[in-house]
């Protein structure tokens, strides 16, 4: 089966992606409603320690794994074999990692959670990784075969399970039931996973793999997404840490105020990145050993990742206060300076997430891991040395910082794999953007009024430029594309391209 082009894989991706967000905005919105900022700080932390588990036990395999599985498009019997070994090399971690997580939960419950959870809590956090990790597998296998439009619907169809068995427990248990909302999510991924993938493969790829050779292709991924593993491991580990320091030093409330800003920050960013990632990753894994055609495709997706996300950050800095009120309650209104700061970091993030694949796509683990840890330990030793002094803004403050110096660091990576240079359009598009976002911050902090107007035109404006750069750049062959082709021609604008007269 062919594979989309980048535009319409971002489409395909994009419109569950959409639904995805707005299912996660129903599912916070209600425990914001019924829990308050403490209920939404425990619900934090019970996802980053699910995080954090299912990152070391993972050890890498699924993105080792979509790598592999993408590189032996040509290979049939060598990706059938790749994901057995997948799916069950994820399902024997899940549950060594779950076992782990059980014997530490009396320590867990003390150190991270000050009692503030009953033991049985641990218990299904522990059963939601081992599930977790499997549906992992799955989404994966699907993902590297590059079965863009099944992985879009899998994961809204697993959102929607997920968020209603989890509501239920909720509005059944109140925060009792925040771990068994937790868990619910984890089911419904893996029950659409396990659907869709059995749909696209022969029951026989579920067959435990055979012995001989199983370790030594386990242990080539393991290899490859080990660094892998410890670089994510690294983000999961530092927001707990972040997480902790805020609990420890401004009580649970000012947890849930983190919480809410940082949820939304990766929701609206998410958007883009994951629509993005989704085909972007394998179709970069098999280009990227020639320079010219990999850089072209990291260019391409910098642009679409900047037009599509770009107006987005640009109105979350503008109507941050009324995005917290709508999307969770005016409770949560003391978050919106962090939402403000993490927004402009979000517009550098966008180049980066686009540069940076050119080192999990060439395979370079370790360069990986460096890039994680300069990341990391900029952004966790900022927050620990401004959060006594400047409160939760510490944490907008060292995110900006940190992505400034991880951008040039993924740059000079990038430049040294396959040679990467900006084209105009991309440089463009960077420094227009990340000025704006700048200029916003400023005007937002001294007039909120004037700020939330102006963002709303700038976003308008970028958002209209942006698409007619879109449909000259890429063409209007999707339905959507024609249509707004179309649009624009009746409003006088007509569309000129290379070659028009």
């Amino acid at each position: 089966m062919s594979s989309p082009g980048p535009l319409r894989a971002i489409l395909m991706v994009g419109g569950s992606q959409v639904v995805n967000v707005v299912i996660s905005i129903i599912r916070v919105k209600i425990v914001a409603l019924l829990l308050g900022p403490s209920g939404i700080g425990l619900l934090g932390l019970l996802n980053n320690i699910k995080e954090v588990a299912s990152t070391g036990g993972g050890l890498g395999l699924a993105t080792s794994g979509v790598r592999q599985i993408a590189r032996d498009t040509d290979n049939p019997d060598a990706q059938v074999r790749t994901r057995r070994v997948l799916l069950w090399g994820l399902i024997v971690q899940g549950a060594a990692t779950a076992l782990v997580v059980w014997l530490l939960r009396d320590v867990l419950i003390e150190k991270v959670f000050a009692g503030a959870i009953v033991p049985g809590a641990i218990d299904l956090i522990a059963l939601a990784i081992w599930i977790g990790l499997a549906a992992s597998a799955m989404s994966a296998a699907i993902q590297g075969m590059r079965r863009i439009a099944d992985f879009a619907r899998l994961t809204v169809i697993g959102a929607l399970i997920g968020t209603a068995l989890g509501l239920v427990s909720i509005v059944v248990l109140g925060e009792n039931g925040l771990a068994i909302f937790v868990l619910a999510l984890s089911v419904g991924q893996f029950l659409a996973a396990g659907w869709f993938l059995r749909r696209i493969v022969p029951s026989g790829c579920f067959a435990i793999p055979p012995m001989r050779g199983v370790l030594a292709n386990w242990g080539g991924m393991v290899r490859l997404g080990l660094a892998f593993m410890v670089g994510a491991l690294m983000t999961t580990a530092s927001l707990l840490i972040a997480r902790t320091l805020v609990h420890e030093q401004l009580g649970f409330d000012a947890l849930g105020q983190f919480e809410a800003a940082w949820a939304l920050t990766m929701t609206y960013i998410g958007f883009v990145l994951n629509a993005m990632s989704a085909d972007y990753f394998p179709r970069l894994s098999s280009a990227i050993r020639d320079p010219k055609v990999a850089n072209a495709m990291v260019n391409q997706q910098m642009q679409l990742a900047l037009v599509l996300g770009g107006p987005l950050i640009l109105v979350a800095i503008g109507l941050a206060p009324i995005i917290l009120i709508l999307l969770y309650s005016s409770e949560f209104t003391e978050a919106t300076i962090l939402l403000q700061w993490q927004s402009v970091g979000n517009i550098l993030k966008l180049s980066c997430w686009a540069i940076g694949f050119t080192v999990v796509a060439a395979g370079r683990s370790r360069l990986f891991m460096l890039l994680q840890a300069l990341f990391n330990l900029v952004f966790l030793g900022l927050v620990w040395l401004l959060l006594d002094k400047l409160g939760l803004v510490a944490i907008g403050v060292a995110f900006v910082v940190a992505y400034m110096l991880f951008f040039v660091a993924n740059d000079f990576a990038a430049r040294r794999l396959i040679g990467f240079r900006w084209d105009r359009a991309s440089l463009t598009l960077q420094m227009a953007y990340t000025c704006t976002a700048v200029v916003l911050l400023g005007i937002v902090s001294f007039a909120p009024l004037a700020g939330a107007v102006a963002s709303v035109v700038v976003a308008g404006i970028g958002t209209v430029l942006g698409l007619r750069f879109l449909l000259i750049t890429y063409g209007t062959a999707h339905p959507v594309a024609l249509r707004i082709d179309r649009l624009f021609s009746r409003i006088g604008w007509r569309l000129r391209r290379y070659g028009d007269d």
